[in-house]
């Protein structure tokens, strides 16, 4: 039976979207926490922002092999690496005593997400075919959302107090939580099929070969000015 022919098809959608939420989790978590992050590490403003938008240059960089790396390895362990990295990212904020360690551990976030943005859609394209797997895109990309605004609203109201009004103790808590879906992840989620053949062109080869078909040089462009929009005015 095809994959998209399988009702575990709907257990793959929700472990995405537990994987999705907490990539938003992750990603949204140090916006409310900057007040007590530059006074307890005594940071400037500039070196706040530099922090705030290193893991978007991290994850720039990562996604060039991230595709490479999931043909490979296929979407199982691929997912599960970049969680438990946007996780261990989270955690080792917890022992920042500067700017250096809490740029390196915000940083590394942007080294998991493009497992996690890169191979949601491939296990998508896997397990849902036609007008369902629409359903399951719109489905599962509602958990970087929900994710992201569970960390917005509820971080200083909710978790701060619950955990002592630590921001240490917060992003220790939401590593553990991160930590705790890759843990679901690998236990329930499944591979199927080939991993693909795309690493034996050589991604050089591939980019060249599609970047010539204009109905790819269109959404690239269309891609390259909604994300530029999007991140300057969310960010």
């Amino acid at each position: 039976m095809a994959p998209h022919q399988m009702r575990y098809r709907w257990v793959m959608l929700s472990l995405l979207w537990l994987l999705y939420a907490a990539f938003g989790l992750i990603q949204r978590s140090i916006a409310p926490l900057v007040t007590p992050i530059l006074k307890d590490l005594h940071l400037s403003y500039t070196q706040m922002g530099f922090i705030l938008g290193s893991w978007q240059l991290t994850y720039i960089a990562a996604a060039f092999i991230a595709g490479t790396i999931i043909d490979r390895w296929g979407v199982r362990k691929s997912l599960f690496t970049g969680a438990m990295t946007l996780g261990l990212s989270s955690a080792l904020r917890y022992f920042a005593n500067g700017f250096g360690v809490m740029l390196a551990a915000v940083s590394l976030s942007g080294v998991g997400g493009p497992m996690i943005s890169v191979g949601s859609p491939k296990a998508i394209s896997i397990w849902f075919k036609g007008k369902s797997r629409g359903t399951a895109v719109g489905i599962y990309l509602t958990g970087a959302w929900i994710g992201g605004v569970f960390s917005l609203t509820l971080t200083n109201s909710f978790i701060m107090p619950l955990v002592g009004d630590s921001w240490r103790n917060t992003f220790l808590l939401y590593g553990i939580v991160t930590f705790a879906a890759c843990l679901v992840w690998w236990l329930f989620a499944r591979d199927v099929g080939d991993c693909g053949a795309a690493g034996d062109v050589g991604m050089l080869g591939l980019f060249g070969w599609l970047i010539k078909v204009r109905n790819v040089q269109v959404v690239l462009a269309l891609g390259l000015l909604t994300f530029a929009v999007f991140h300057a005015l969310t960010n």
